[in-house]
């Protein structure tokens, strides 16, 4: 990946004391904007999905609505450091903003639920590509000091969307159309392109390219060309969705044909966009990497079930689920401004691991509020817990991130760890519908399979716990 700098900073990165001094003002401001719409479609869409799938009979393709736009994420996060490469940031974040805004007028047009997964499959490959560029420039266009309060207003970018757009994507999917809640956003995207596109450097850097200490180990994540890391994204997208199929196979024999093609594609293409270490979860990177999937894969599966949960088994409107996922979000950036008041704090190992156990208290609290029918308050402050753990801790990994990598391989730590998120959070989330798919086929009350996914989601939550407990930062 590239180092992702303006051209309108002068004299250096350590002059932008704040994230909206004039040197950094009008990238600030798009890459804000630029996460908050990405917000507004995830939590809108979420939202909306259950509606989506009623009026297009799409029931069995609920999971991939999810899953496909995470599998686009995995291709577009490496795309877009590799097109960033060779020729500069600036293309590669119009690309990704041109991307996202198709994948949301395929799907706002969408004549059936197969072509609102295609959509959504397009729209992820944008939203990636974008995402790994914003993390980039965070991690390499501010200062030391300014980087904790630019990560803590990144995550605040999401409370907008999180107060307003499930509370007003539910009432248009039920009472207006659906498909508002996709076309919506596009006009906006234009806004994003004049604010941050201009300012991002026209030139490659191919700081990448440079032999890091690694390479004398001959450890491919670090020295791979090109048309490598390409290859290998594609590979490990067909895998990943090799294990979403599988999962939701009937018969015993595809099931294990579909995971095996997928694990060994995966496993393949992971030596080469994956430090080496993650499974064993080795000190330094690898261990972050580790952490921040499990941790991010967790959190996007459980969210994907609330709304289905409480449409199905307690009846709720779309509004009702929309601000229930918002409680969430919202102190998601709650947390994320309480670790950028106290950096030093939360990044300490004891406190990480705390934090994991609130968001994995919180997430049991509202997980079997929901399911079990208790008030839905207890459920929703389960939530709101579950929401405070997630921020503290998502932002303590992403600083440990930044701290443990030089800045001239915070490119290739950003798409590790967001390739990692979105590979765990795409088959968590296909195997969530692969679970509830198999409950319906077997007769099953919705409340009976709501209690089988969460189980699968308590259990994967509960990794994250240990996932984040084995971070080990260099110098701690």
């Amino acid at each position: 990946m590239v180092s992702v700098l303006t051209t309108e900073m002068v004299g250096g990165l350590g002059e932008a004391e704040r994230p909206f001094s004039p040197g950094n003002r009008r990238l600030s401001a798009g890459l804000l904007l630029s996460i908050t719409i990405i917000g507004f479609e995830s939590l809108g869409v979420s939202t909306a999905l259950p509606t989506v799938s009623k009026a297009l009979q799409g029931d069995s393709l609920y999971g991939w609505a999810f899953s496909a736009f995470l599998l686009g994420q995995l291709l577009g996060t490496v795309l877009a450091g590799t097109d960033a490469d060779r020729h500069g940031p600036r293309r590669a974040a119009l690309t990704s903003l041109v991307v996202f805004g198709s994948g949301l007028v395929v799907s706002a047009f969408a004549p059936t639920m197969l072509v609102v997964v295609i959509g959504r499959a397009l729209a992820g490959l944008g939203a990636g590509a974008a995402l790994m560029l914003n993390f980039a420039v965070i991690g390499t266009s501010y200062s030391e000091a300014t980087r904790p309060k630019m990560i803590a207003a990144s995550q605040g970018a999401w409370i907008l969307p999180a107060m307003i757009g499930p509370a007003i994507a539910g009432p248009i999917a039920e009472h207006v159309s659906w498909r508002l809640v996709f076309g919506g956003l596009v006009p906006l995207l234009f806004v994003v392109a004049w604010l941050q596109v201009p300012v991002l450097a026209n030139r490659a850097f191919g700081i990448d390219e440079l032999a890091p200490p690694h390479a004398a180990a001959g450890e491919r994540f670090w020295i791979a060309s090109a048309r490598e890391r390409i290859i290998a994204a594609f590979s490990v997208t067909l895998g990943g969705a090799g294990l979403v199929i599988g999962f939701d196979q009937r018969i015993l024999w595809r099931v294990m044909a579909f995971v095996l093609f997928g694990g060994i594609l995966c496993a393949h293409s992971g030596r080469t966009l994956f430090p080496k270490g993650v499974v064993s979860s080795r000190q330094g990177l690898p261990s972050i990497v580790l952490a921040f999937a499990m941790l991010l894969g967790g959190f996007i599966g459980i969210e994907a079930f609330f709304p289905k949960a409480l449409s199905d088994v307690r009846g709720l409107s779309a509004f009702v689920g929309g601000v229930f996922l918002s409680t969430g979000t919202v102190f998601w950036s709650v947390g994320a401004w309480l670790q950028g008041k106290r950096t030093e704090l939360w990044i300490r190992p004891t406190v990480r691991t705390l934090s994991a156990l609130v968001f994995f208290l919180g997430v049991v609290i509202a997980g079997v509020g929901v399911v079990s029918g208790a008030p839905l308050p207890l459920a929703l402050a389960g939530w709101l817990l579950a929401g405070l753990g997630m921020g503290t801790t998502f932002n303590a990994i992403t600083e440990a991130m930044y701290r443990s990598t030089p800045p001239e391989r915070i490119g290739a730590a950003t798409s590790a760890t967001q390739l990692g998120g979105s590979l765990v959070a795409a088959v968590a989330t296909g195997t969530n519908g692969a679970i509830s798919n198999a409950a319906d086929r077997a007769g099953w009350t919705p409340r009976s399979g709501a209690w089988s996914v969460l189980a699968f989601e308590i259990c994967v939550v509960a990794f994250v716990v240990f996932a984040v407990s084995r971070v080990r930062v260099l110098g701690e």
